[in-house]
């Protein structure tokens, strides 16, 4: 294989990404007209360079006739119209297309010189005539475009070994820590236990560091994933007669480039089906009072150790109704099962494979065929997905995906004889409750629908690790150990037999029979060659 040739498929490929971004920029009106052409013209005569080094004819023919087009434009003589766009990513369409065969074969497919021709055919006739017929688009205003990142293009497995050395390194430390733990308890070698602590100091700092600089190598920006969409939503919101803006927020949010792979296919099957089943035509939303063009929000945030992709419409919502009537008819649930949902669990029956609200499946997406696939690919990857949806006014599907491998610092606690550890950044504060302060709630069997304690001025819900991890309770003292946490619905307790010390630890995801654990961020191996497996506090209190 020609050593430039893999440099040149992944610089194609980003290539294809930018041009394709500066068009659907450019044709919505997104900053300056004239830097975007300059810039668009610029990525496609990039792409003839490297198309023309290799000697691939068609491509470099193609990109030829993209690129006069693209220098008329710059000039005024064509306009920068639906038309012009079109074309251009028509002509960025078959070069990704051509991209396999010549990373397998290092030539491009048979029928590449026919699509160049079908495709130059659009852009030719964009050239006749010579008046400007855009004789203002230089001195066009709009908010000048920030230059891109420089990028540094590493190696895979050298990542990936920087990071093993470094996750090494943090249990080395912890071994370390736990021997001058010990010999301060045995009261032996006090003489070199001072420096000794001190030297552990040292190197818990410099492994801190390190580790951190070796997890940002495989940050990437969520942008990448989002990247995708602003296109999809173009050819579909055509394809489907709609008319819908998207907006992304969080997008320069990094995170792990694996934990983002398993999040790109969902997150297009939610896209699919937000303009197919979600959205509806201008007609209908002007009929329902609402603007003609609906809305989609991408939105990226982190909770923790945990990423979160959330997809919003302002659309039609779900039926909750017409979910209760599927899951009935298809043997999901009983009648009296259904009735007793509410309309937030009922939405949640959209998971179910073959459970649909659509009137029919078009060849677009369906609900209920596409979000089930959604559901086992992020629960494949350890993570979870959830949905709200208020009728008339849209649905918003939220994907939770746990980071690949992190540091996190930790609190120890103690259950059913068992230790756990709980994420600090979770942890409010940690309470001694006597038991006479705790009390039971009413509307749940044995006459207590769960309890409660008073901190201050606030009534908190208390729940027991034990009890919820079905462990046999350990603790008969007269006080409880409460940690205050933070959950879904606000503060609440989590009782413990007890507490250790706090850790900084790697955490990793769970494999096995353990993969996918509801109540379970990770594991972590601790000093002493222990495993401690970290729980996931908005599950525990879900």
């Amino acid at each position: 294989m020609n050593p430039l040739l893999p440099l040149f498929l992944e610089e194609t490929q980003e290539l294809i990404e930018s041009a394709g971004a500066d068009l659907l920029a450019l044709e919505q009106g997104q900053g300056n007209a004239a830097s975007l052409l300059d810039g668009i013209f610029r990525h496609f005569h990039t792409l003839k360079g490297g198309a023309a080094l290799f000697d691939f004819a068609p491509m470099t023919g193609l990109l030829h006739t993209a690129e006069d087009v693209l220098d008329a434009a710059r000039q005024g003589h064509v306009p920068a119209s639906p038309a012009l766009v079109d074309a251009l990513l028509r002509c960025l369409d078959d070069i990704k297309s051509w991209l396999p065969s010549i990373a397998e074969a290092e030539a491009l497919p048979a029928s590449a010189a026919a699509e160049a021709e079908r495709t130059a055919a659009l852009l030719l006739p964009l050239l006749q005539g010579n008046a400007p017929l855009m004789p203002s688009i230089a001195d066009a205003a709009a908010p000048a475009r920030s230059q891109p990142a420089r990028m540094l293009r590493i190696a895979p497995e050298r990542v990936e070994q920087m990071i093993a050395l470094a996750g090494e390194a943090v249990i080395a430390r912890n071994a370390l820590q736990h021997l001058v733990a010990r010999a301060g308890r045995e009261a032996t070698g006090a003489a070199f236990l001072q420096p000794l602590a001190a030297q552990a100091a040292v190197l818990d700092r410099l492994v801190r560091d390190w580790h951190d600089a070796a997890l940002r190598l495989r940050l990437v920006p969520v942008a990448e994933i989002f990247a995708r969409v602003p296109r999809l939503v173009r050819d579909l919101a055509r394809q489907l007669g709609r008319e819908v803006r998207v907006q992304c927020e969080g997008e320069t949010l990094e995170a792990d480039r694996d934990g983002l792979a398993g999040l790109s296919e969902p997150l297009m099957h939610l896209v699919r089906n937000a303009l197919d089943h979600g959205v509806e035509d201008p007609a209908a939303r002007r009929a329902a009072g609402k603007p003609a063009a609906a809305s989609l929000t991408l939105r990226a945030r982190r909770a923790g150790e945990t990423l979160v992709i959330e997809v919003e419409d302002d659309g039609r919502g779900l039926d909750s109704a017409a979910l209760r009537r599927r899951a009935v008819a298809g043997g999901a649930v009983t009648e009296a099962e259904a009735a007793a949902l509410s309309d937030e669990q009922a939405a949640s029956l959209v998971f179910l494979p073959g459970i649909s609200t659509a009137a029919q499946i078009s060849t677009v997406s369906g609900r209920g065929v596409g979000m089930d696939a959604v559901r086992s690919a992020v629960e494949g990857a350890g993570g979870r997905v959830s949905i709200a949806s208020r009728p008339g006014l849209g649905t918003c599907v939220s994907l939770s995906l746990p980071m690949q491998v992190s540091m996190t610092r930790v609190m120890t606690v103690r259950a059913g004889g068992l230790q756990f550890g709980v994420p600090l950044d979770a942890v409010r504060s940690l309470v001694r409750v006597a038991r006479g302060r705790i009390r039971a709630l009413p509307g749940g069997p044995d006459g207590g629908g769960g309890q409660a304690f008073a901190l201050g001025e606030q009534i908190l819900p208390l729940v027991g690790l034990a009890d919820v991890l079905g462990l046999p309770a350990s603790d008969v003292s007269d006080d409880v150990w409460v940690l205050v946490v933070d959950a879904e619905q606000g503060a609440a307790g989590l009782a413990v037999a007890g507490f250790g010390a706090r850790a900084d630890v790697i955490l990793r995801p769970l494999t096995g029979v353990l993969a996918g654990t509801e109540w379970y961020l990770g594991a972590a191996l601790l000093g002493d060659g222990g495993v401690l497996l970290v729980l996931d506090v908005q599950a525990l209190l879900r």
